[in-house]
């Protein structure tokens, strides 16, 4: 059995509960994200190459 997002969500007050504590967490500094690559909007043929290619990292971003 696998874990979906329906065994987090239930009951609503604990789903809204966890997501105050993990955007506290954002807002605090304590848990940062930067994207480890991006690709300009007009290459995204580029990027989904490179995604499907397993040539990434972390979160990738099309930038306009």
């Amino acid at each position: 059995t696998r874990p979906a997002m329906v065994h987090y969500i239930h009951p609503r007050p604990h789903m809204l509960a966890m997501a105050d504590e993990l955007f506290g967490h954002v807002l605090a500094g304590r848990i940062v994200s930067e994207p480890q690559q991006s690709f300009a909007l007009a290459d995204a043929a580029e990027a989904h190459r490179a995604l499907e290619g397993r040539k990434t990292t972390g979160a990738t971003v099309l930038v306009p």
